[in-house]
């Protein structure tokens, strides 16, 4: 019984070591195959300062090959990018509702009201998601503080954005108008 248990320990072992070699393997062969990129890259500097991609590009790649090695060495588990998406996306309903209703009511002082408790109640929720993912404290305090400035930032940005446009509509208007 022992003798079974033993072989079939190394049976496993061996599997999963044979696994572990193909998806290195394959890691490999999909990093070679990028080299295939180098001619579109291949640009002659005019300064003496290197202005080629090529090797920034591939820094990237490698940051990138060594970061996904070492999260799926550690066992780490991640918000895949399909579920950062949305989490962005349905994020940014806050910032619809804040935009249609400032739109239609023209008060500065309603949209901070709303900029702050619809538009942070948004940011709330993607913040409370991060934070409930995102393994360690500064990394956590550097993730969200970012969000949570961008987020915001880009609603302050839309409206006031907006409001420029209309504003220099109206002045070609009246511009338009006087030469007539």
């Amino acid at each position: 019984m022992k003798g079974l248990t033993g072989q079939l320990g190394r049976q496993v072992a061996d599997e999963v070591w044979k696994a572990g070699k193909r998806q290195a393997s394959k890691a490999f062969n999909l990093y070679a195959n990028i080299d295939i990129l180098r001619p579109y890259f291949d640009v002659e500097p005019i300064q003496k300062i290197a202005g080629e991609l090529y090797g920034p590009l591939m820094l990237v790649f490698t940051l990138v090959a060594i970061l996904l090695h070492g999260m799926k060495t550690s066992g780490t588990v991640i918000i895949t990018m399909l579920q950062m998406m949305s989490l962005l996306g349905y994020g940014l309903f806050g910032h619809c509702m804040v935009l249609f209703i400032t739109y239609n009511v023209h008060f500065h002082s309603l949209f901070y009201i709303l900029w702050l408790v619809i538009g942070g109640l948004s940011t709330l929720r993607m913040v409370a998601v991060l934070i409930s993912r995102t393994v360690g404290k500064t990394p956590r305090l550097i993730l969200c503080g970012t969000l949570t400035a961008l987020h915001m930032l880009f609603l302050l940005y839309l409206h006031f954005a907006y409001h420029k446009i209309v504003e220099g509509n109206e002045y070609a208007y009246e511009l338009d108008s006087w030469l007539i």
